[in-house]
């Protein structure tokens, strides 16, 4: 979409190739799908090329799923930030989900399409409980078939893009924004790239 202007990491996994970007200095990258010949990957900025280790084991969730990509902001990735991450939606059901963390470990906010059902699932777990979760029938997505899943969040939502088209509207169950720092994404299926961008409060309010 050409709107990803600052940093890259790039690495190579299987045989495809996986590209982070980001925009904004206080951005940190914790984990990236690496090359599994190496034990480091390349962060290229403005001021030069700088060496990001990974993890030894890239650790599943409790369904799992692989952990792709994590990154931190002290600042908070709420309100004005944009994730968007494309992929391949490979031979499998509900192997995608991402999910915005506190500073406590609660998840503000999780997304998972589900394919077994065509639907969009969004909620939050604070307390150690899940809440209820709030379901879109809205479902472009097809297996076996390319895919791009876009999250924002202004002042009072996360909004959520399947193949440019909304699927969900999800309100902010946490607060204050601010303590929203972490950001993961966990799949299966294979990604080709991860792009998250600090965008202005007008684009969010305004273009919905």
């Amino acid at each position: 979409k050409g709107r990803f202007l600052s940093s890259r990491v790039v690495n190579r996994y299987e045989h495809s190739l996986v590209t982070a970007k980001l925009t904004g200095t206080a951005l940190q990258i914790l984990t990236v799908e690496f090359d599994p010949e190496s034990d480091r990957c390349s962060q290229e900025n403005e001021t030069g090329t700088v060496s990001v280790s990974k993890s030894r084991v890239r650790p599943r969730s409790t369904e799992g799923l692989w952990l792709k990509f994590e990154a931190f902001c002290a600042g908070g990735l709420a309100p004005g930030w944009s994730l968007t991450v494309q992929g391949h939606a490979d031979a499998g059901e509900d192997k995608f989900e991402i999910n915005f963390l506190t500073d406590a470990g609660d998840i503000a906010f999780h997304v998972k399409p589900r394919f077994s059902s065509a639907t969009v699932v969004g909620n939050a777990f604070q307390g150690g409980r899940w809440g209820q979760e709030e379901v879109s029938s809205v479902f472009p997505l097809t297996l076996g078939e390319p895919f791009e899943v876009e999250v924002s969040a202004d002042t009072e939502h996360f909004h959520i893009y399947a193949q440019e088209q909304k699927v969900l509207q999800f309100p902010h169950r946490h607060r204050p924004l601010a303590t929203i720092t972490r950001v993961r994404v966990l799949s299966d299926h294979r990604l080709a790239q991860v792009e998250l961008a600090k965008r202005g409060l007008s684009w969010g309010d305004g273009g919905y």
